[in-house]
């Protein structure tokens, strides 16, 4: 796997949003070896994180709504 992000690694040109991209594509290949060792380590542990994060995401979503909505009502006035 490290050859691979070595490889992706090279394609970036110095450009802005193309390095970005190569980036983020790096990105999920890592996290992409990151749950494959978890399946193999413990699944269950990897399900359960990931299941109680996207809990919490969904009770603070409302919030951070609120809150966007908030500063772009003040920002108008």
């Amino acid at each position: 796997m490290e050859q691979a992000v070595k490889e992706i690694e090279s394609l970036k040109k110095g450009e802005k949003f193309y390095d970005f991209c190569i980036d983020d594509a790096i990105f999920h290949i890592c996290k992409a070896q990151e749950i494959l060792k978890a399946a193999e380590t413990d699944p269950e542990y990897w399900y359960n994180q990931q299941r109680d994060a996207a809990t919490m995401f969904v009770q603070v979503l409302p919030f951070l709504v609120a809150s966007n909505c908030l500063k772009k009502a003040e920002n108008h006035q």
